[in-house]
């Protein structure tokens, strides 16, 4: 089983910025399934990162929660 790579939100951007300067917006948009439009947007942070252009792209979204300081939960959570 291979181990993933964590990358951030602006890793992954530079990723589709570089997948896009190798060969073209028009050709990146057709072959992962969106529209050049969608993808400018991307790039320019007009539109948020979707599911489904990580996936095209070879990514999943992962969230993890990590506990900024120490001490007891209240019963409210």
């Amino acid at each position: 089983m291979r181990k993933a790579t964590r990358i951030t939100e602006a890793m992954l951007l530079e990723d589709l910025k570089a997948e896009i300067s190798r060969d073209s917006l028009r050709a990146t948009a057709r072959r992962l399934g969106f529209t050049p439009q969608f993808l400018c947007d991307v790039i320019y942070r007009r539109r948020a990162i979707s599911e489904r252009l990580a996936a095209a792209m070879g990514y999943r979204r992962v969230v993890i929660f990590e506990r900024e300081k120490t001490g007891t939960v209240s019963a409210n959570g």
